[in-house]
């Protein structure tokens, strides 16, 4: 009588990432076999032969069969040869047979370990069948080099092979184990809903063979929620069939183990003090697997189409939220939804602990929750959590509701998202446009309308402009919903001509930023310089280049006024400028033009650099327009280019001053002349030691003295005309003649012979204004070479009064014997000054001698007087 039984099997369906699997609603079979050991020798044929018919003729047909080993009687006893004795004849039921053979996945049994044909039948075999299947994700356990432990996915399922070498799972290497562990958890990733673990020895107790899995294979089954059932053999005569995870030792997620095949006792109690049952004579399983749910069926030998036993599982998971997926629609950033309920169950049958119950994800911020769930859930209770939205920006905006619990399949998730929506705004009128209005003025206000048409308050960010362009509103940093403010913008125009610019308000609305387009013109005179530099090529020092011409227009819309034109800059001094510019209060019209011509005379070699500046009423005045030009050493050159000779009283000649003239190349310098030309060339005079020619790196001094011949400015130049390619070279000379109101009389006072070491007899000077206003006396000194010989006292003071005199008296201390010149010198206010005199004296020394230089007495007595003897001095030098 067929029994069946509808379990729960608790695990969990994921659809991660990986390779993808097929649907998980697809539905399919496939039938657990194993060995006969039942003949004495050899393969029992006809006893596969019936079984693979018996599979291979049910409706719908197996897609595929697991062989789980066995085939050969005793180890390689009569599985050594092909033909009506092997494998795939036997599998097949006959040759070329049903095509089992071609169908079925194979496990090693320990009666085959040493079946040399193994290899032959089984090698590559496996790997080949998941391809032609429409299977996928083959791998298998690297330590094994046959490939005899292996795995793959088919539909929603993932099956694990493991080739346990002999009669009992204790015999599976930690290798394998560990294998076992990442296959299965690489499969859940991938999401499948079930996954089958064979193995040709029973994991747990089968009739009187106490557990035979290791703790650790254990541990990894107990790990993974994915796991379905279990399919074994070896045992031949009993199955053991696991129901609930109360009956199960040592398990904490429920799972079920078959075992196929047998030769015992059909219905046999498993001796466990379980109520269940084993399966007999050479049977084998069907397995229809259909979406969450398969269905297993024990199949006698020779039983045909109907199973003695089925089990139908349906998994389901054990905690869920509902719904898995909330919307909330749109949402004005900043406010907040009606919450919306999503409801955790827990659908185990024992109560779960809640751990956590948290939103997650980029916006975690916009949403919040409440619920009514406790700590625990009971068995088959549910509580209510309710979510609401609040997006603080606009668009779309996600998270996760997770929460976390004792259940299998923790965490739960709910996917939660909603659009954050934005106030509306508006700028009015879209553009503003200002007359013309003079640069660097303000023009009058013109309004912009800020409103808000939505329901929802805008929040302001920033009210910017670009341009010559300003801005006061009463905006805030929001404005309510339905409301509006207003935005006055100014216009300042910072140079003349068209202006643009943009008022851009940025705020919480969508299209944020809103905009406006700003338009003026700006009235006013404008300067343009071209070109904006002048670069000089290299001019030789104290020659003038050719001028360059430099244009100034009136770019503006009003008539430009220019205050100056002035050089500036380190070397102004080596530039000139000349030009027809009109200077105020004249203007220049506007889009009128003129011009400047710059010429370049460098005074010392190496770059040399000015500005030449305008100043106008434009704005960036200023203007300014580079200068640069290098000087370059000539063939002959004179040094100074200018000398100036001061102040000096007509009629009077000022000491000399020396101007060099340097031949700068190796080459003889030719000199055809050095004269002294211009409008008062006889007020200046020259000497020189220049001769006619000038050795190649030499020089030669020209000695100038200024003897004006009137009063006030005069000028010359001192003109060397040679073979030089700078012929002639030229040198300014300048001075002023003066006509003083105070004189020193008399102009020359001589001291004659004075002797060394003796200071003569005073001489007065007397220094006389003849003026009509007081003289400020500077200094009274005497200078030149023999200055320390000659002295002076005075009554003058620090001024002269008008048609007063003072006196100066001078003396002569000579300190060798020489002649000694030197000048007094009296410096003030007058426009004669310095006066002068000369002075002069000769140093001398006496000569005296005695004649005879010895007189000799004759005797004379004691107290008597003898005749005298004469002895006569004479003074033979040239004084007293």
């Amino acid at each position: 009588m067929k029994r069946t039984w509808t379990m729960i099997v608790l695990g969990f369906l994921s659809l991660w990432g990986g390779a993808a699997v097929a649907s998980a609603q697809t539905s399919f079979r496939f039938v657990m076999w194993g060995g006969s050991r039942g003949s004495s020798s050899g393969v029992d044929t006809p006893i596969f032969s019936a079984n693979s018919n018996q599979a291979n003729g049910l409706s719908p047909k197996p897609l595929f069969t697991i062989f789980n080993g066995d085939l050969c009687y005793t180890f390689d006893s009569g599985c050594t040869s092909t033909g009506s004795s092997g494998w795939k004849y036997a599998i097949n039921d006959g040759s070329p047979g049903n095509g089992m053979f071609n169908i079925t996945f194979p496990i090693e049994g320990n009666h085959d370990l040493n079946a040399s044909l193994w290899d032959t039948y089984w090698n590559g075999h496996s790997r080949a069948l998941v391809t032609s299947i429409g299977g996928s994700n083959f791998s298998y356990y690297s330590g094994d080099s046959q490939n005899r432990t292996y795995s793959f996915d088919y539909s929603n399922s993932h099956f694990s092979l493991l080739d346990n070498q002999g009669g009992a799972a204790s015999s599976l290497s930690s290798g394998q184990i560990s294998w076992l562990d990442s296959d299965i958890a690489a499969a859940e990733a991938r999401g499948v809903t079930h996954t089958f673990i064979t193995t040709h020895g029973p994991i747990w107790t089968i009739n009187s063979v106490p557990d035979t899995a290791s703790s650790a294979l254990i541990a990894v089954i107990n790990k993974h929620p994915s796991i379905s059932a279990s399919l074994c053999g070896h045992e031949h005569v009993l199955g053991y069939a696991h129901i609930d995870s109360s009956r199960i030792r040592s398990v904490t997620h429920p799972w079920e183990e078959f075992v196929s095949g047998g030769s015992g006792a059909p219905l046999f109690s498993c001796n466990d003090n379980l109520s269940e049952y084993c399966i007999s004579s050479y049977g084998f399983i069907v397995v229809d697997v259909n979406g969450s749910s398969f269905t297993m069926g024990i199949y006698l030998h020779g039983g045909g189409s109907t199973p003695i036993e089925s089990w139908t599982f349906t998994k389901t998971t054990p905690a869920s939220l509902t719904p898995t997926s909330v919307s909330f629609g749109s949402q004005p950033v900043g406010t907040t939804s009606l919450a919306q309920a999503i409801t955790l169950t827990n659908g185990s049958g024992v109560a779960t602990s809640i751990s956590s119950i948290g939103i997650t994800g980029s916006n975690s911020g916009d949403f919040a929750e409440t619920n009514n769930c406790g700590s625990s859930l009971a068995a088959g209770a549910h509580c209510t959590i309710n979510v609401t939205f609040t997006p603080t920006a606009i668009n779309t905006r996600t998270a996760t509701l997770t929460v976390t619990d004792s259940a299998t399949n923790s965490p739960q998730t709910a996917s939660l998202s909603g659009v954050g929506t934005s106030a509306t705004a508006t700028l009015s009128p879209t553009s503003l446009t200002f007359a013309g209005q003079a640069v660097g003025t303000t023009s009058a206000a013109q309004p912009v309308t800020l409103s808000n048409t939505s329901n929802a308050t805008l929040s302001i960010s920033s009210i910017a402009l670009s341009g010559d362009f300003a801005q006061t509103n009463n905006c805030g940093s929001s404005l309510a919903a339905n409301s509006s403010c207003a935005i006055n913008v100014t216009f300042t125009p910072t140079a003349v001509g068209s202006r643009t610019g943009t008022l851009m308000v940025t705020d919480s609305a969508s299209g944020s930023p809103q905009t406006v387009s700003l338009s003026g013109t700006g009235l006013g005179p404008n300067v343009t310089l071209s070109p904006g530099s002048l670069s000089f090529s290299s001019q030789d020092i104290g020659t003038t280049s050719s001028a360059k011409t430099l244009t100034l227009t009136s770019s503006g819309n009003q008539p430009l006024s220019i205050s100056s034109i002035a050089l500036s800059g380190v070397n102004a001094g080596d530039f000139a400028q000349s030009n027809n510019c009109p200077l105020s209060p004249s203007t220049l019209a506007a889009s009128a033009s003129c011009t400047i011509n710059v010429t370049f005379a460098p005074t010392a070699t190496g770059t040399r650099s000015a500005t030449l500046a305008f100043s106008d009423n434009a704005p960036g005045s200023p203007q300014a327009v580079s200068l640069s030009g290098t000087g370059a050493t000539p063939q002959a050159s004179l040094t100074p280019f200018a000398v100036s000779f001061g102040n000096q009283k007509v009629g009077t000649s000022s000491a000399s001053q020396t101007i060099t003239l340097s031949n700068n190349v190796g080459k003889r310098l030719n000199i055809s002349s050095i004269a002294i030309t211009g409008t008062n060339s006889g007020d200046f005079r020259q000497t020189n030691n220049c001769g006619s020619r000038l050795s190649g790196q030499s020089s030669c001094t020209i000695n100038v003295t200024f003897t004006p011949a009137a009063a006030g400015a005069r000028a010359a130049a001192l003109t060397v005309t040679d073979n030089a390619s700078n012929s002639p070279q030229t040198a300014s000379l300048s001075g002023t003649g003066t006509t003083g109101t105070v004189s020193l009389a008399p102009s020359t006072i001589p001291f004659g012979n004075q002797q060394v070491g003796t200071t003569s007899s005073p001489q007065a000077a007397t220094l006389s204004n003849s003026g009509g206003s007081t003289v400020t006396i500077s200094s009274i000194a005497i200078t030149g070479t023999n200055s320390s010989n000659f002295g002076q006292t005075n009554n003058c003071g620090a001024s002269l009064a008008a048609g007063a005199s003072c006196t100066i008296n001078v003396t002569f201390s000579p300190s060798v014997a020489s002649s000694e010149a030197a000048t007094l010198t009296v410096t003030d206010s007058d426009a004669g000054s310095p006066q002068t005199a000369s002075l002069t004296g000769t140093g001398v020394t006496g000569t005296a001698a005695l004649s005879p230089t010895s007189l000799t007495f004759s005797s004379q007595n004691v107290g008597t007087t003898s005749a005298a003897q004469t002895v006569t001095l004479t003074n033979s030098g040239g004084a007293a």
